[in-house]
Parts: structure tokens; C-alpha cells; sequence
């Protein structure tokens, strides 16, 4: 299908920043500012861009001014040559639709406007163009979608091996108004291998800065070509094929935020720098590097996706006298590289090129008290003020701790912990984390009783230590499944402030804090997702940082820990952990190894009658959205008959959009709690394909009066799901705690509230029901109680 539309394609110096909306908010541009310059508009009709311009700039003198030829450019497989007055085609003619475009001097222009396109050509991947200009050829992509959902992976086929990265920093950059005005240079030398099948190219990620010079081993004449919106930089071989086999490919590059401005206000990403404290006259700026998600590429060209993995050998330029440089390895030595010193350190063990970092300060550090390998550099004020005593006293015990759980010492030589002002959360980089100051350093006026200062920091440290196991030595696949990261993080964080922060009530706090803000959110079908969904585009991996991966991950394995044990989700973690160590992997393969554990110590199937794997059961929770609300009606009355509990299930929905109703094979987590506190538990499981469940639940009153005791299903909030009851059961909820509302446990009583409420507020049970229940706590709240009602 042809559409008649108009489109440019110039040659020569372009305005215009890269994927920025010019200031007639027509355009959209994308550029390097020296091989190519891409612009189209930004309105669309129809499913088509109006007025679409294509534009490609080279710095490059174009061909001889005297010469009536322009330049030559490759239009969708159709060659074009642009002379004084016309476009030509490769077969003579003149090129119909098509109008030449350039300027004969400074800055040099070479293009053409087309006023059609065939949008089939489009369709799959974009619009390409090739030029030559004298013997550099370059080539590019446009795609028509503002943001592009295809075509985002790099072959499997090709690989890093090994990578060396060369870093020149200007250390004379400062500030301007736009945040910061910085400019680095640098090389990159990857060992790349091919496997399988020929290439026409090697193919790397970068964004936001210049490849000045490029080289494939055993190749002279290249072809460089550059999709701004993939951020794909091609490096090809001309007429050749790169043949299975190992390759060195080597970059020159520049980074320059007077080229190329950072996103907006966020320009925390790729390697930046900052005032080194929160002082208004602070005059000191210190570098720091940010790599995930995708953003390793605009620290320099790299294979920027967790499942690539290499080691890294890392060399900076000398910093300020004052200032020191840390990097993932300790420091191996320094050299003259062309009369300037470079510091060198060790090469780091095979891993994600996003959590490859620096920090450049002129911070003074402390020992950690319990292990000589990690230090906390801050200030030296704050080292003064003692508010690097506290993390220097619970590293060290979280680091062995977290050794002795997994059974698997920590990798590297060295951990360094490191504060960088108003990073407002914390990145668990291999071997030098960076927190923010909130997350790290502690007044000592904050390190007795409960304290929502101290369990940010002792949480947050836990949470980066425990990413060197989970996330760094073993890392997800792709971003579509960060739970793998970051649930474990998230759960086993807890296990650690258990062991520094007990005070600070760890599991009362996830169930209140995480868990039931998971609920919550999850409970509305226009914002909720996937635990495992797939991510669409690059700006869509950030949706996965967020309160689900976090917060609904470390609550599945929580539930998963209930279903199998703690000593066999333990060991399920350690045979996993030593199986993938320095690869990567998917939620599969940490079912199949907890599967594996649970057979062997006879936890799995248990109680579990159906024919699901493990894994299958698992991925009905992490590959919908959602979660069941369990109605459960309890007859028990008469002790002729079994006690039978009659459950049923359906999706939870108290807003958003109608979505399909989905199910779930339900772990029941049951409980009898009697008078004196003494609880029977069993676990039951809840039929997807049943309309109605009837379970015998005569096991929970072994040795008791048939009518003895208060049932509870979801008993220590061990579910992701709620539970509403008939009327009668909530009266004897809360005749129990009225009586004495410590003989049903805390954690089991921050279900009930929740569900309490939420139902109430969304018509599940009406308002005298409601007022009689919470009656019950006669206004008599714990601090484990109060979390939870200001939560839910």
C-alpha cells in the first residue's frame, strides 16, 4: 500500500537532540552529531505520521563541490543519488516524488524530501536508509512508533566474552542549566563471539553519545549503522560475513551533555556526577554510575542485557588530587597511557554489564566491624557525627549470615559500601553498592526501639547484600521476570533485620508495609500486572520496578517457604545459587530446583492431591495479575457429623476495568486456635476447576471438642489472598478477640483486620458486621495493629 505523505532525508550538520520534540513540536529527532541525524514528525492520523520527515546528517565533507553529485544514499533497498537539481534512480531515471535537498556550505546538507512511502516497508521494522560519504558509510533506521515494541533483543548468537573499558573522565565539569554539563571519553575493547551461524554485523547497545572510531579484528573496510530508538549501533563488515569464531571489536566514544542533555531533571543514569554533600556551597563533585536497567549502554557500548554476561576490566583516568576511585574490583595498578595516568583494577568475576560501577569521591571510609573486607565511605563529617557507626556495625553480620544461610561465600575481594547524596534509594552494583544517605547512615540517636529512620537503613543495607547472591552472582534472564531479583531481596532482607533489627518487628512490618500494599494495588484490573508479564518496550522495563515484583514477589516466596518449609526453600535457594552461579536464569529454574528439594526432604506434593508440578502451581500466581478472595462457610456444629469448611474462590476486583475471572490452585494455610493459645495447623489446597470445595477439617481438633477453638484460614497472613467468612464465623472472630485477642497470633491478626476493612470498604460485608467485629478491639490496638489499619 503506498501513502502519500513527506518525508526528508538530509545529509549534513542537524539540529535537534536525540528522541526530543523540537521547538515547533513537530519533530522528533534522534542524532549523534556526527554520522547520522534522524527526525519525523510526531503527529499521527490514521496510524500514519503526517508530514513524516527522515533525516540523516553527517559531519563529513560531501563530494566535490564542483562535481554536480551530491551524495548517494540507499532508500529501502532502492539506490538514489542526489545531484544540483534532482534525485536519480538506480535505473536512470528521475525519481518520481522524490526532490533533492543541500546546502554547499558549512554546515554541509545532503537529502532528499520523498512525499510517499509504502507502509508495508514499515511495518515490521522501519524505514532504512544508507549513504556514502567519500570512503565512511553509515546507514540507520526510523521506525514509526514514538515507542518501539520490536526488534528490542540482541541475537543469541553473538556474545561477550571478555570486555575492557577505558574511561577518560573531563574532571573539569560542572554545572549548568540544565543540571550538569559534563563530557567523558572512552574506549571499549570486547572479545566477541560468534556462534552457530554467520553475521552481517556485530551489534552492541549505546545511547546518547558518539562512536568516533570503530574496528573489527581481521576486517578493514566497515560500515557503521545506527537505530537511535533500539539503541543498536551495527559495526559490519563490507561484503563480508563475520563466520562462527572469536572477534575483537573495538570503540572509541564521547559523551557529551552539551550534545546530548539528559533526560529532563533525571540525569542519575549512565555515569553522572553531582555535588559530593547536601551542603548548598559544596563546591566538590563526585562521579557515580547507574546501569540498570538498560541504561549500561549510555555509560558506553556494551551488550546491555542481564543474560550477557563477561568479565569486566575497567581503567580510569587519574581523579583530582583528594579524590579516589572505587570500581566493582579493588585496584590492580596504575599506568601511563599516552602521558596520562590510568588506574587499573582487577578484572571482575563473569557478570551483567548493568551492574558495572564507579564512584569517584572524596570520601573517607570505616571498616566494617565484624569483616575487614567491607567499608563505608561517607563523608568525613558523618564519620565524625557517628553516622557511619551502624551500617559498620550490621554489615559485617549480614554478610555472614547471608554466607552461612546460602552456603556460599561472597565472590569478590572487597564490598564497598558508598553514600551518594540524594540517590533516594540504593543499587546493589557488584562489590560497591551505592545508597542514598537515608538508606545508609544512622544518627546514633535512632539506634534504640522502634524506629522508621533505623529500619530503612538496616532493611535497605540487607536488601543490597543480599542482591550479591541474588541478582549478582546468579541474574535474571530478562527484566519481564525481576522478581527473581528482587523478590528474593525482598524476602530474604526480612531474614536479615530478623537477625539486626529485631526491635523493629520485621515480619509484622512486611505483612503491613509490602504484602498488603501489594494487595491492595493488586486488587484493580486497570493498573494491576503479571508478577512474570512480558515488558513491551524499553521504557516498559521500569514499570517493573515497582510494588509488585517487590512487594507481591517476596510475599509468593514467603507463601512458597509455608507450602515447602524453611529448611527446603533454603536448600532449594543453595542448589540454585551453586547450579547458575555467574549465569543467568528464569522462574523455571527456581521452581524446578525448590521442587527438587521439597521431593527429597517428602514436603512436596504432601497435602497437594492434583497433578501439577510445583512449577505449574507457581506460575498460575506469577503469570496472572490479581489474586482469590476465598469465601469460606464453616459448618462444625454438630460433633455427629465431620467439621466441613465450604470454600469457594474468585478473582478479587475493587476497581478498574471487568476483566476475565481468574483462578488459582489456593494453598489453604489453616488454623485452629483454642483457648490458652495452643494452634493446630494443616494445610489444604483450593481445586481451580471446583465451583465449590468441601473440606474436611476434623484434623484441626484432634484431641478437642468438636466446637472448641476458632478456625482461621490465611493463618500468619501466609496467603496472597483474603478470606471473607460467613456472618456467623466473623461473630466468633470476634467473641475470640474480645476474650483475648493474643491467643490468635499477630501475624495471623493483621489478616483479619485487613480483610476487615478492605471488604468493608468495598460492600463485602456490611456495616453493622463491620462495627461489631472491630468492636471486638475495643480501640485497644498493638504497634503491629496500628501499621496495618493505616495501611489498609
Amino acid at each position: 500500500m503506498l501513502n502519500k505523505t513527506f518525508i526528508v532525508i538530509l545529509f549534513g550538520l542537524a539540529a535537534g537532540y536525540p528522541g526530543i520534540v523540537d521547538e515547533r513540536g513537530a519533530l522528533t529527532h534522534w542524532t549523534d552529531y556526527l554520522h547520522l541525524d534522524v527526525a519525523r514528525s510526531t503527529e499521527i492520523i490514521d496510524g500514519h505520521p503526517v508530514d513524516i520527515i527522515f533525516r540523516l546528517a553527517n559531519y563529513t565533507d560531501i563530494l566535490d563541490s564542483d562535481s554536480d553529485k551530491r551524495c548517494r544514499m540507499e532508500i529501502c533497498g532502492m539506490i538514489y543519488e542526489v545531484t544540483n537539481s534532482s534525485v536519480i534512480d538506480q535505473n536512470g531515471n528521475l525519481a518520481e516524488g522524490i526532490t533533492a535537498h543541500w546546502q554547499n556550505m558549512f554546515p554541509y546538507i545532503c537529502g532528499v524530501s520523498v512525499q510517499s512511502y509504502n507502509s508495508e516497508v514499515f511495518a515490521d521494522y522501519g524505514y532504512t536508509v544508507k549513504a556514502k560519504f567519500d570512503e565512511q558509510k553509515v546507514f540507520g533506521f526510523v521506525s514509526l512508533e514514538d515507542e518501539v515494541t520490536s526488534g528490542l533483543r540482541l541475537s543469541e548468537n553473538v556474545f561477550p566474552a571478555r570486555q575492557a573499558v577505558f574511561i577518560n573522565p573531563d574532571y573539569s565539569s560542572g554545572f549548568d542549566n540544565y543540571g550538569i554539563a559534563m563530557k567523558y571519553t572512552g574506549r571499549t575493547v570486547i572479545n566477541v563471539t560468534i556462534i552457530e551461524e554467520p553475521q552481517e554485523c556485530i551489534i552492541v547497545q549505546a545511547d546518547e553519545m558518539q562512536i568516533n572510531d570503530y574496528r573489527i579484528s581481521g576486517f578493514e573496510n566497515l560500515t557503521v549503522g545506527l537505530d537511535f530508538q533500539r539503541t543498536f549501533v551495527y559495526i559490519c563488515p563490507d561484503n563480508e560475513q563475520l563466520s562462527p569464531g572469536e572477534y575483537q571489536l573495538t570503540l572509541n566514544f564521547t559523551v557529551d551533555t552539551g550534545l546530548f542533555p539528559r533526560n529532563s531533571s533525571f540525569y542519575q543514569y549512565g555515569l553522572y556526577y553531582k555535588p559530593c554533600t547536601s551542603d548548598e556551597y559544596e563546591e566538590n563533585v563526585c562521579w557515580y554510575t547507574q546501569g540498570e536497567s538498560t541504561i549500561a549502554r549510555n555509560i558506553m557500548p556494551c551488550f546491555d542485557e542481564p543474560k550477557f554476561k563477561a568479565p569486566f576490566r575497567t581503567s580510569v583516568a587519574k581523579p583530582p588530587e583528594g579524590f579516589r576511585i572505587l570500581s566493582n574490583m579493588p585496584l590492580d595498578g596504575k599506568v601511563q597511557i599516552d602521558d596520562q595516568e590510568f588506574w587499573i583494577f582487577q578484572e571482575t568475576p563473569f557478570m551483567s554489564a548493568y551492574l558495572f560501577a564507579l564512584a569517584i569521591t572524596n570520601y573517607a571510609h570505616v571498616d566494617s566491624t565484624d569483616r575487614q573486607d567491607i567499608n563505608i565511605w561517607c563523608s568525613e563529617e558523618d564519620i565524625r557525627n557517628g553516622r557511619a557507626d551502624y551500617p559498620a556495625n550490621i554489615s559485617g553480620r549480614l554478610m555472614n549470615f547471608y554466607e552461612e544461610y546460602f552456603g556460599i561465600k561472597y565472590t569478590l575481594p572487597k564490598f564497598d559500601m558508598v553514600s551518594e547524596e540524594k540517590k533516594f534509594t540504593a543499587m546493589e552494583n557488584w562489590g560497591l553498592a551505592l545508597f542514598d544517605p537515608d538508606t545508609l547512615l544512622l544518627d546514633p540517636n535512632q539506634a534504640e526501639g522502634i524506629s522508621d529512620v533505623r529500619w530503612r537503613v538496616s532493611t535497605y543495607i540487607a536488601h543490597e547484600i543480599v542482591h550479591q547472591w541474588f541478582g549478582n552472582l546468579v541474574t535474571l534472564s530478562w527484566w519481564d521476570q525481576l522478581w527473581l531479583n528482587e523478590g528474593f531481596a525482598k524476602y530474604l532482607s526480612i531474614l536479615g533485620a530478623e537477625l539486626v533489627d529485631s526491635t523493629n518487628l520485621p515480619w509484622a512490618r512486611f505483612i503491613a508495609e509490602e504484602m498488603q500494599t501489594a494487595l491492595l494495588a493488586d486488587s484493580d484490573t486497570e493498573h494491576h500486572w503479571a508478577l512474570s508479564g512480558p515488558v513491551t518496550s524499553r521504557n516498559d522495563v521500569h514499570r517493573k520496578f515497582g510494588v509488585f515484583t517487590y512487594s507481591k514477589g517476596g510475599s509468593l516466596i514467603r507463601m512458597m517457604k509455608a507450602i515447602l518449609t524453611e529448611p527446603v526453600i533454603k536448600q532449594g535457594m543453595t542448589n540454585y545459587l551453586n547450579a547458575f552461579a555467574y549465569e543467568s536464569t528464569t522462574e523455571d529454574d527456581i521452581f524446578f530446583y525448590l521442587e527438587a528439594a521439597a521431593k527429597m526432604a517428602g514436603t512436596w506434593p504432601g497435602s497437594y492431591g492434583g497433578s501439577k508440578t510445583f512449577t505449574e502451581v507457581m506460575e498460575l500466581w506469577t503469570n496472572q495479575a490479581g489474586y482469590p478472595i476465598i469465601t469460606a462457610v464453616i459448618d462444625c456444629e454438630n460433633p455427629s457429623i465431620k467439621c466441613q469448611a465450604h470454600l469457594s474462590q474468585t478473582m478479587y476486583v475493587t476497581s478498574g476495568p471487568n476483566a476475565p475471572d481468574r483462578t488459582w490452585i489456593v494453598p489453604v494455610f489453616s488454623s485452629n486456635i483454642r483457648p490458652a493459645g495452643l494452634v493446630t495447623q494443616s494445610l489444604f489446597w483450593l481445586d481451580p476447576t471446583k465451583t465449590v470445595e468441601t473440606i474436611d477439617i476434623s484434623s484441626l481438633y484432634t484431641g478437642s471438642n468438636t466446637t472448641e477453638g476458632l478456625i482461621l484460614f490465611n493463618a500468619q497472613s501466609y496467603g496472597y489472598y483474603r478470606v471473607v467468612y460467613d456472618t456467623k464465623h466473623w461473630m466468633k472472630i470476634a467473641d475470640t478477640i474480645s476474650r483475648n485477642k493474643t491467643e490468635v497470633p499477630i501475624l495471623s491478626r493483621q489478616a483479619i483486620l485487613c480483610d476487615l476493612i478492605n471488604f468493608y470498604k468495598n460492600g463485602w460485608i456490611g456495616e453493622e458486621l463491620y462495627d461489631h467485629v472491630l468492636s471486638a478491639w475495643k480501640e485497644e490496638y498493638t504497634q503491629e495493629e496500628l501499621w496495618t489499619i493505616n495501611k489498609c
